[in-house]
């Protein structure tokens, strides 16, 4: 569980000081962060909304390779996206 609380406070300490900004990413979170920031963004895109409905798999995918780099760490995302890609998720 502490852990867990751990991820939570660094991954909304990361969103609440703007380090999205497109210029650059945190490289010091651990793998659990990177998963979490890189699911719950999928998540976000692939459902449904009052305002929009969820993303279809090649827009999806399609964002999260722009964002490679810049909100992602590659690394992780590569390993996402393989899973993604396998039918995985």
């Amino acid at each position: 569980m502490k852990r867990l609380f751990s991820f939570f406070k660094r991954h909304f300490r990361l969103l609440n000081t703007s380090i999205y900004d497109g210029a650059k990413y945190e490289k010091n979170l651990n793998a659990i962060s990177w998963f979490g920031i890189i699911g719950a963004a999928f998540d976000a895109m692939r459902s449904d909304r009052v305002y929009r409905k969820g993303m279809d798999d090649d827009a999806i995918r399609e964002e999260l390779i722009n964002g490679s780099g810049t909100q992602f760490d590659p690394e992780y995302l590569t390993v996402f996206l393989s899973l993604f890609n396998e039918g995985e998720l």
